[in-house]
């Protein structure tokens, strides 16, 4: 038996287009011009796209309403995006691959459901994750895929430049990817060690960097517990309500996660 390295993104797209099937009901005729293009960004194709916001609001309006609770769902389950963890020029394996095998894999998630390319290298080398993001927005640009950038800084409070570090990494790749082209910058404690204090020392200068204040920065821990639960809140104080966190758990100890979610729900 053979198993898809593209079964999980498969199984989350269709996940994310059952419920999104599911709030939208009977409001939109399914097999219509509007029920297509809400549901394009599902297919399984490389020429799957994404409406306009403006696009949306015209479907929406037509019976469901914008600012409707229903509306607001469904804008809601629209946004979200699917997001493909990709190690700079390793891509998803531990040898480094050539340029083809870079740009046939991204291909291949992007037409499987994967929105959003989250690059990382664990160490930090910032000129292999903008070589491989240009390759995405090379493709992009000439419209055969549609995918967004998520550059990656691995946390270490070990980091040699500091706090600033951080910030300077993700300037370079405002500068060197497109801004336009990003959807997000994240900074990743892999090994489950950042303290509240850096969690708001990190943000405090990003936010300063006139190139990072009106994109999306957010916090990835592998870690639920203690101080790594405490820097969450931290960064979302610093950031508003609506900053995104990952919690990354599995059934490993930590520092690479643990299944005490129910750590975070009791906050």
């Amino acid at each position: 038996r053979i198993f898809s390295p593209f079964y999980l993104y498969r199984m989350t797209k269709l996940i994310h287009r059952e419920e999104l099937e599911r709030v939208v009901g009977d409001d939109i005729e399914k097999g219509s011009e509007d029920w297509v293009k809400l549901f394009a960004r599902f297919e399984d194709s490389k020429d799957r796209y994404f409406i306009s916001d403006q696009a949306l609001k015209e479907i929406l309006q037509k019976k469901i309403g914008w600012n409707t609770k229903q509306g607001k769902a469904v804008r809601r389950l629209y946004g979200i995006r699917l997001e493909g963890l990709f190690r700079g020029h390793f891509a998803v394996t531990l040898n480094k691959q050539p340029q083809s095998a870079i740009k046939l894999w991204i291909e291949r998630i992007y037409a499987n459901g994967v929105d959003t390319l989250r690059n990382f290298m664990a160490d930090n080398d910032y000129r292999v994750v903008i070589k491989t993001a240009l390759i995405a927005v090379a493709l992009t640009v000439a419209e055969k895929i549609r995918m967004l950038i998520q550059p990656v800084a691995h946390y270490t409070n070990k980091f040699v430049l500091g706090e600033k570090g951080f910030s300077d990494i993700f300037v370079r790749y405002h500068h060197k990817i497109g801004n336009k082209f990003i959807q997000a910058y994240t900074l990743k404690d892999a090994p489950g060690k950042i303290t509240p204090e850096h969690a708001g020392k990190n943000m405090f200068e990003a936010r300063g960097r006139k190139e990072l204040k009106n994109k999306t920065l957010q916090l990835h821990t592998h870690a639920t517990g203690g101080e790594a639960a405490l820097s969450a809140m931290e960064w979302i104080r610093m950031n508003g309500p609506t900053a995104p966190v990952v919690i990354d758990t599995s059934y490993a100890r930590e520092p690479y996660g643990q299944p005490s979610v129910h750590v975070l729900q009791k906050l």
